[in-house]
């Protein structure tokens, strides 16, 4: 579900179908609001959320938003707080499935290894996650 544009049908299916929402959230003055009213407004629905800081680079205002983000009271339960995916060319400008083809790549391993990191998060999460009841 992305955050602020999430809103609406499209992430209300997505959360009644997910055993684990992953929201992906830049460190920015209008994505960490969006992110808070989401996960207020969406809370009673998700069994587990796992917020990812995504394209983090260094520099003193990402620095800023991320004490923000990872300060007690702001990323709360069914949600945590996941591991961050940096900002990369390799993300942006990639015409082929980041895990296909020859050796990665010194960057396209560093991005491979940190989608891995997300998706071991969330698959830690779902477990879990009790199990629904048969309808």
């Amino acid at each position: 579900v992305d955050t602020p544009a999430g809103f609406g049908p499209l992430a209300d299916g997505g959360v009644a179908a997910a055993d684990v929402v992953v929201l992906p959230v830049t460190l920015d003055q209008w994505a960490v609001p969006a992110l808070r009213k989401f996960m207020a407004s969406y809370s009673p629905r998700v069994r587990r959320g796992l917020v990812v800081p995504n394209r983090v680079r260094s520099r003193i205002v990402d620095d800023t938003w991320a004490e923000v983000i990872s300060s007690g009271g702001v990323v709360r339960e069914p949600f945590v707080l996941g591991p961050p995916v940096q900002e990369s060319e390799v993300l942006h400008a990639a015409r082929r499935p980041l895990s296909s083809g020859p050796k990665p790549s010194a960057a396209r391993l560093s991005a491979l290894e940190q989608i891995q990191h997300v998706a071991d998060r969330a698959l830690e999460l779902a477990e879990e996650v009790p199990a629904r009841a048969a309808s």
